[in-house]
């Protein structure tokens, strides 16, 4: 219920470089099943639905957690995971594929590799 309550709310801002909470050190989610880290979901599901992005991380809505949601079209997922939130149909996917939300929370790197990619990278909280 306080998912859907959540959802319903009007989307959060999205803090824009300079921000000190983006500075902040992340602390640990200490319960993922607890309802208030679904709300932090549910907002980023909202904020995430109202910007041209693929993800967004809770410090960039103003909550100092290490959690993260990330857009992923369904076309290119290996196999079907469960979908957070209502599908939005996304602006810069041809033929308007449904995308699947990924709350990722608590994250490690796990690996690390020599190899190198080069690509454009954007982020929702440095204009332009």
């Amino acid at each position: 219920a306080a998912v859907a309550a959540a959802a319903t709310m009007a989307a959060r801002r999205v803090l824009q470089l300079g921000d000190p909470v983006l500075r902040e050190m992340c602390r640990a989610v200490r319960q993922p099943s607890d309802s208030a880290v679904g709300a932090v979901a549910a907002d980023l599901h909202a904020a995430l639905a109202a910007k041209p992005g693929w993800g967004l991380a809770a410090p960039q809505i103003g909550e100092a957690q290490r959690m993260f949601l990330i857009a992923t079209p369904r076309v290119m997922l290996p196999q079907q995971l469960p979908t957070f939130g209502e599908r939005i149909a996304p602006r810069d996917i041809p033929d308007g594929k449904a995308l699947h939300y990924t709350a990722v929370i608590n994250p490690k790197i796990t690996q690390v590799s020599e190899e190198m990619e080069a690509d454009y990278e954007t982020c929702l909280s440095v204009p332009g």
